[in-house]
């Protein structure tokens, strides 16, 4: 954020709601000065399912219009796809890797893949590398949103990414990393410092049940012997409660908890958190 600019905000985009924390940046850290939310109605049939998302965010950019502010958004799980793209010699400019990646998202997706914006992680010491993917018109859609507005967008985040690097530093060299908000769960394996899995999931109302199942099941998959069963297994699940059942089944488990925010004393909420990992 420039260092002449004293407001932020900061927005959660998800299926439910658009959450926006006004931030004022203080001296050394910044301090929420107010949580708005704006409710998402249903999708209507054959209307993406991030529409009603952006339709809320177009109330909440309309209300701060006029306020000199930098502007990042994390985008739900809900609203990206995710793919781990081998790392390619071959590839000797932007243009070429960018091929590369999209010829692997057609592989996993399918045709629609080509309507997405895709987005290699810059981490040069993994191989393979995550990739995302984000609906174009969608990115579109956000931006034409602050054409005529005093907001200035600095930043579009897929929340994967932002919560890993919010956390990496938790991590040791291997660790499991499952990333959890209200219906769908994304779970990582990180073995020497290079991804090994990576996987978007639905999640029912028994989510922490869903954890134990998957990650079985993905353990089983990995195969190869690459997994151990005392490999920690790191979860971000702001505003969910484990029941002790699973964490005795999961000895591993440690819950991350959502950092504190300066000027909320309401315990954090998950939509909050998200804003908050951009």
């Amino acid at each position: 954020m420039s260092l002449l600019s004293r407001e932020q905000i900061r927005i959660a985009l998800a299926p439910q709601q658009v959450t926006v924390l006004q931030m004022t940046r203080g001296w050394s850290k910044s301090r929420m000065q107010k949580q708005h939310i704006y409710p998402c109605e249903s999708a209507q049939p054959g209307e993406a399912n991030w529409q009603p998302a952006v339709n809320a965010l177009r109330a909440a950019v309309n209300e701060f219009k006029n306020l000199r502010a930098d502007t990042v958004i994390v985008l739900s799980n809900h609203f990206v796809r995710y793919g781990l793209v081998p790392y390619n010699a071959k590839a000797s400019n932007p243009a070429e890797e960018t091929a590369l990646v999209q010829h692997h998202f057609s592989t996993i997706y399918g045709a629609i893949s080509a309507q997405w914006a895709l987005r290699v992680s810059e981490d040069a010491h993994s191989d393979p590398r995550v990739a995302s993917g984000i609906d174009q018109t969608l990115l579109d859609a956000i931006h034409a949103l602050f054409t005529d507005s005093k907001l200035r967008l600095v930043s579009i985040q897929p929340y994967l990414m932002a919560a890993f690097n919010q956390w990496r530093h938790r991590f040791d060299q291997s660790a499991w990393f499952a990333l959890m908000e209200p219906g769908r769960m994304c779970l990582a394996l990180l073995q020497d410092n290079n991804w090994q899995t990576l996987t978007s999931l639905k999640l029912g109302d028994d989510s922490f049940d869903d954890l134990a199942i998957f990650l079985q099941r993905e353990k089983l998959l990995t195969g190869n012997g690459i997994h151990k069963d005392d490999i920690p297994l790191f979860v971000f699940a702001p505003g969910y409660t484990a029941p002790n059942p699973i964490l005795t089944q999961l000895p591993t488990l440690q819950l991350i908890q959502p950092a504190a925010i300066r000027g909320c004393e309401a315990p954090v909420s998950a939509p909050s958190a998200m804003a908050m990992a951009g």
